[in-house]
C-alpha cells in the first residue's frame, strides 16, 4: 500500500524495494510487513483482506522543545482528531492547522482501502494512542493505517491521488499488486 500522494512510479519503486527486502530478510517466514515512509508491504500465507489488527508496526517522534508547548499541544490535538475523522472517511486525508504565525502542523491519516470507516477509525486512534504529545513531528504504523504529523511539510498535495481522497484504486492497484506478485513467484522460483 502506498501514501495516496505519491506517483505510481514511486509507488511502484517502494513496492519493488519492499519485495526485495522481504525475500532477503525473511526468505523462509510465512509473513512479515516492510515499513517504508512511502509505502507499507505486507506478505501473508493467509487472507488479511478486512483482517483488522491492533498490531503496531512502527511509531517514533523527535525529540525536540516546541516554542509554546501547551499552545501546539492544543492545536496538535485538534488536528489530529480532524485528519482521522476525514481519513477514515475517505481512506486518506492531510490536514495543516497554524499553531502561531510561525508554525504550522501537517498531519496525514492513511488506511488499506479494506477498512474505510469504522475500523479505519479504531486504526487511526490506535495510532494516536501511541503518539508523544509535545513532539515537534511523530508517526505511527499499524498494519492497517499510518498516522503521521510534522512541523515541517512532508507530503505533496498536489500528488496524483490526494484530491480524490481514495489512494491507489483500480487499476494503479492492480498494476502494483501483479508487480509484486510476480517478483514474488520469479524469485521463489529462482530460489529453487
Amino acid at each position: 500500500m502506498c501514501r495516496a500522494d505519491v506517483s505510481l512510479e514511486v509507488c511502484h519503486s517502494c513496492i519493488l524495494n519492499g519485495t526485495e527486502f522481504a525475500i532477503q530478510a525473511d526468505c523462509d517466514q510465512v509473513e512479515g510487513t516492510y515499513f517504508a515512509e512511502l509505502c507499507i508491504f505486507r506478505y501473508s500465507n493467509h487472507s488479511m483482506y478486512r483482517l483488522w489488527e491492533n498490531t503496531v508496526g512502527v511509531s517514533d517522534y523527535i525529540e525536540a522543545n516546541v516554542s509554546n508547548y501547551q499552545q501546539f499541544n492544543l492545536t496538535l490535538t485538534s488536528t489530529l482528531e480532524d485528519v482521522i475523522n476525514e481519513g477514515s472517511r475517505l481512506g486518506f486525508a492531510t490536514h495543516e492547522a497554524d499553531v502561531s504565525g510561525e508554525e504550522t502542523i501537517y498531519s496525514m491519516a492513511l488506511c488499506t482501502p479494506d477498512i474505510v470507516g469504522v475500523n479505519c477509525s479504531r486504526c487511526l486512534r490506535s495510532a494516536r494512542s501511541i503518539l508523544r504529545d509535545g513532539a515537534p513531528a511523530g508517526f505511527a504504523t499499524l498494519n492497517k493505517c499510518y498516522l503521521r504529523y510534522d512541523n515541517v511539510s512532508f507530503y505533496d498535495i498536489g500528488g496524483p491521488n490526494v484530491n480524490t481522497g481514495v489512494g491507489l484504486r483500480s487499476s494503479n492497484l492492480l498494476f502494483v499488486v501483479f508487480s509484486v506478485v510476480f517478483l514474488i513467484v520469479y524469485n521463489f522460483l529462482v530460489l529453487l
